[in-house]
C-alpha cells in the first residue's frame, strides 16, 4: 500500500472509533490544559523575578555620599571605578533646563550619566549621537528623536538675579525612565561634559574651577553584576563612606530569586514527566481496547508492519485533534484568569502562556503517542491472532 492508503485507513479508523478516540482526546488535553497552566505559572513567576530582581539593570546603582569628615571627591570617582565589580563610577549632578522648538516646551532635569553607563537606564541606550545631544525621558511628550532644540539654563548675576542662555542641542533617542533610586522623576541623560558645561555656565566659573571648588554630593557606583552589589557596598563602606541602594534592606533577594528560578525549572521538568506518564496510559489504554481489532488484522494476514503504519496514521489524527483543543483551550483558561487577576487588582504574576510552552505540548503529544503506539504494537505483534481474539 501506498503512504496516502496508510492515512486514508488512519483517519478511517479515527473516525470509526470516534469513543474512544474523543475520550483519549478529553484526557490527554485536561492533561496539557494543566501542563500548561501550571507552567505558565513558574514561567509567569521566573519572568517576573528576572524582570524585576536578577535581571534588573536599575538595582545595579549604588549611592555614595559623604559620612562626617570622609568628604567625597573626584578623585574618588576614579577609586571607586578601580573596586572589582564595578562597571563604572561617576558623579551625581542634574541641571534643570528648558526645552523649545518653535511654539513646543518644556522642562527636564538633565543627569550626566557616561556612555558606559547608558545600558544600565535602558538596555537599548550605547552612546549619545554627539557632545551636544540628549536622551529625552519618554514621557515628554512634545518632542521625538531626531529633534533639534533649544535648550534654555539660567546664568546667576547674583543672589537675586540672573539672565537666560541658550544652547543648540539634539536628541538622540528617548527612554523609559525606570523606578531608579534617588532620582527625580522627568529625568533625562546627557553627556557629563554637556551638564558640567551648563553648571559652570550657570556659576560663569570654568569646568575645571567648577571640579576644584565644589563639593561632591554623591556619586553613583554602577555594579556589572547583582550578585556583586553588596561586596562593592562593602569595600565602599570600608573607605568611610555611607551607601545606599535598592536591595539594602534585603540582601539575600537576588540569591532568593535565583532559587525560585531554578526550582521553577525543576517543577517544570518533573511536570513534564508526569504529563508525559499520563499521556502514555492513555494511549496504552486506548490500544488494550483495540486488542480483538489487532488480532482479526493479523488473522486477516496484515503484517505488524502494516498494522503499526495504520495505527500511527490513526494516532496522527488524533495528534493533530488534541494539540488544537488542548492549544485553544489553554488559552482560553489562562486568559480567562490573567483576566480575573487584572480586574480583581489580586497581587500575583500573570500567568504566562508561549511558544516554549505551545512547542512542548506538540512534542509531548506526538513523541509520546508514537512511542507508547509502537511500544505496544510490538508488544501485541509477538503473540498468537488467535489468543489475542479470545483473550477479547
Amino acid at each position: 500500500m501506498k503512504s496516502k492508503d496508510y492515512i486514508k485507513l488512519g483517519f478511517k479508523y479515527f473516525n470509526r472509533n470516534k469513543r474512544n478516540s474523543v475520550n483519549s482526546i478529553i484526557i490527554i488535553s485536561i492533561a496539557l490544559v494543566m501542563f500548561n497552566l501550571i507552567s505558565g505559572m513558574m514561567f509567569g513567576i521566573k519572568k517576573s523575578l528576572n524582570n524585576s530582581v536578577v535581571l534588573n539593570d536599575n538595582l545595579k546603582f549604588i549611592y555614595v555620599e559623604s559620612k562626617g569628615d570622609n568628604i567625597l571627591k573626584h578623585e574618588n570617582i576614579q577609586e571607586f571605578s578601580k573596586i572589582s565589580g564595578v562597571e563604572t563610577a561617576f558623579e551625581r549632578i542634574t541641571v534643570q533646563v528648558g526645552l523649545r522648538n518653535k511654539d513646543r516646551k518644556n522642562i527636564t532635569t538633565l543627569l550626566a550619566v557616561p556612555d558606559e553607563a547608558l545600558k544600565y537606564f535602558d538596555n537599548r541606550l550605547s552612546k549619545y549621537n554627539s557632545k551636544n545631544s540628549i536622551i529625552l525621558n519618554e514621557d515628554i511628550k512634545e518632542f521625538s528623536a531626531g529633534d533639534n532644540l533649544t535648550l534654555d539654563y539660567s546664568i546667576k548675576i547674583d543672589e537675586n538675579s540672573g539672565i537666560q542662555g541658550e544652547l543648540p542641542i539634539s536628541v538622540s533617542q528617548k527612554y523609559k525612565q525606570g523606578n531608579v533610586l534617588d532620582l527625580p522623576p522627568n529625568v533625562s541623560l546627557a553627556p557629563s561634559d554637556l551638564v558640567y558645561d551648563i553648571k559652570s555656565r550657570f556659576y560663569n566659573v570654568s569646568v575645571e574651577d567648577l571640579k576644584k571648588n565644589s563639593s561632591i554630593d554623591k556619586i553613583i557606583v554602577v555594579v556589572n553584576n547583582i550578585d556583586k552589589l553588596n561586596e562593592v557596598a562593602d569595600q565602599i563602606e570600608l573607605k568611610g563612606y555611607l551607601t545606599n541602594y535598592s536591595m539594602k534592606a534585603s540582601k539575600d533577594l537576588p540569591q532568593f530569586s535565583k532559587v525560585i528560578v531554578g526550582l521553577s525549572s525543576i517543577i517544570l521538568i518533573v511536570l513534564l514527566l508526569l504529563s508525559c506518564t499520563n499521556i502514555n496510559s492513555t494511549i496504552k489504554q486506548n490500544l488494550n481496547n483495540r486488542k480483538r481489532e489487532i488480532g482479526i488484522m493479523k488473522a486477516l494476514g496484515f503484517k505488524s508492519t502494516h498494522i503499526l503504519k495504520i495505527l500511527l496514521s490513526e494516532m496522527t489524527c488524533l495528534v493533530i485533534a488534541t494539540f488544537i483543543v488542548s492549544i485553544i483551550s489553554s488559552f482560553v483558561v489562562i486568559f480567562a484568569i490573567n483576566k480575573f487577576v487584572i480586574d480583581t487588582s489580586v497581587s500575583i504574576s500573570k500567568i504566562d502562556f508561549n511558544y516554549i510552552q505551545i512547542l512542548l505540548s506538540f512534542i509531548m503529544i506526538t513523541v509520546v503517542v508514537n512511542l507508547s503506539t509502537i511500544k505496544n504494537i510490538v508488544v501485541t505483534s509477538k503473540l498468537n491472532p488467535i489468543d489475542i481474539i479470545r483473550e477479547e
